[in-house]
């Protein structure tokens, strides 16, 4: 029996499920197949969509988050066939809590299904404190107590907290992450707030914080001062050149490439195919964030060729990250990160509608933060120069893995299983996700997805590309289990 552990129940864990499944099953494998979920939570829904707040929606349309790699609309169908569900059918954008039900559905049906008596699978209600490799395989240990055997592990969790600004967590009017409703609800109702982040994280904490009824003032502190732009309503087809053009610059360039040279072509690219000649990424103009969102309301209701642009470069971004030098990823996450998520990642417009009323009534700030202001600051200087008495962090998940308050972590770490990333996240390689070990060498057997490979691939978080890096971990997997099926099938031939 070939024993399989995927350690995360999430998006990344299911996705890989799935693809297991259905490889297994079309290469009629030999070998029996036992697949283990180790989940501490619900299966399916990960810290995304677990979310209880009606107002949180999804930031991508529903069209295009169906769970499956061949039919995007899936999801969409899904809410057409549930009469007890009520959706705005006028909406692009649904609510979070909506898909992670579809997600409970979805996740069900794949761990029932057993499209072979080869391939067996199970969930473990637990959480993973250990994995060490064997002499043959690996034995992950459990916080229950349970040991399971593995031949293949998978490791696919998800970064709960950032792990910026430690030194402030022992404060009692810090909260470390946006996602703890049960520490937003402590917050006095007409206390100021200041919300570390202006990205779709912090604007997530601001819906939250008046969906409970705060009343107080509320200011977004970030390094550009921008908030996200706001999707068009307008779903216009438009082919974009912008893929071809990316990757003849990226087969011409190859080591020497830079994000300078990308950019240069998204922009001009954007300027042929809008007829906008002025158009830039860089927004700093005299007018005000509210202005600024008031602008891109109004452009909302046009089709916006350069939203087009920007989505259709996604598969070759990816491909030019792998290939850009270490050096030139650290300047464009100094740099150039926060600038590129406020104009690829736009906001829904009942999220921008929804901001637009707040700064109205004065209730709504978006601020830059001085240079000055870092994780080494005092917690209470911090608090005096933004004017306000609560602190919550709303940045985007920790990529350095030595710094994440995990006992799993620290241990793959120092018995050399895994390695960091010098760009954030686990170092693995980008075809299989198998990891790398502190010597470069590969750690047999020992995969991982999502978020904990930042470092190595750009988009981690975006459903449609965990289902696809997970199809490419399940086929490394099922491709050494053929092979050495053959290798079975050989030795027993020639010993009969």
């Amino acid at each position: 029996m070939i024993n399989i552990v995927i350690v995360g129940g999430g998006v990344s864990g299911i996705a890989l499920l799935k693809a297991l499944k259905e490889d297994a099953n079309h290469l009629s494998l030999k070998s029996l197949i036992k697949i283990t979920i180790i989940e501490k939570k619900t299966i399916g829904t990960g810290l995304a969509f677990s979310t209880n707040i009606p107002t949180h929606i999804i930031n991508m349309p529903a069209q295009t988050m169906g769970f499956s790699k061949s039919d995007k609309s899936d999801f969409h169908k899904w809410c057409a066939s549930k009469e007890h569900i009520q959706i705005n059918h006028n909406s692009t954008y649904l609510a979070r809590k909506l898909y992670g039900k579809y997600l409970e559905e979805v996740s069900e049906k794949i761990l029932l299904n057993t499209p072979s008596s080869t391939i067996v699978s199970t969930v473990l209600k637990d959480e993973v404190q250990a994995i060490v490799r064997e002499e043959i395989g690996f034995t992950v240990y459990c916080m229950n107590h349970a040991e399971v055997k593995a031949d293949y592990v998978i490791l696919a969790i998800g970064i709960e907290n950032t792990t910026s600004y430690l030194n402030w967590e022992n404060d009692a009017n810090y909260i470390k992450s946006p996602w703890c409703s049960e520490k937003l609800n402590k917050i006095p109702k007409n206390d100021s707030v200041a919300i570390l982040g202006s990205g779709l994280t912090a604007i997530d904490t601001v819906i939250s914080l008046i969906h409970q009824g705060h009343q107080g003032k509320i200011k977004l502190f970030s390094r550009n001062g921008l908030l996200p732009r706001v999707q068009s309503t307008i779903p216009t087809p438009h082919k974009s050149s912008i893929e071809q053009k990316l990757r003849a610059l990226l087969n011409e360039s190859m080591s020497k490439l830079t994000f300078k040279e990308v950019f240069r072509v998204i922009i001009t690219t954007i300027r042929e195919e809008s007829g906008l000649l002025d158009w830039t990424l860089h927004r700093r103009p005299s007018i005000t964030p509210q202005q600024i969102l008031q602008n891109d309301i109004i452009d909302s209701s046009k089709t916006l060729i350069w939203q087009q642009v920007l989505a259709q470069s996604t598969a070759v971004i990816c491909d030019i990250w792998h290939a850009l030098p270490h050096s030139e990823r650290m300047l464009f996450d100094k740099h150039l990160k926060s600038l590129w998520m406020t104009n690829r990642h736009p906001m829904p417009k009942e999220n921008a509608l929804f901001l637009l009323n707040l700064f109205e009534n004065k209730q709504l700030e978006v601020m830059r933060l001085c240079k000055s202001i870092t994780d080494k600051m005092e917690f209470q200087t911090f608090k005096e120069y933004a004017d306000c008495s609560w602190v919550i962090n709303g940045t985007n998940v920790s990529e350095d893995i030595t710094q994440i308050q995990s006992p799993l972590m620290k241990q793959l770490i120092e018995s050399h299983m895994i390695h960091p990333h010098i760009n954030g996240g686990i170092n693995s390689d980008y075809a299989t996700h198998e990891a790398s070990d502190v010597f470069g060498q590969k750690t047999k057997n020992f995969f991982v997805l999502g978020q904990l490979t930042r470092g190595v691939h750009f988009y981690t978080n975006a459903v449609e590309q965990n289902i696809s890096h997970a199809y490419n971990v399940s086929n490394a997997i099922i491709y050494n289990i053929e092979k050495q099926d053959k290798i079975n099938k050989k030795y027993n031939q020639q010993h009969l």
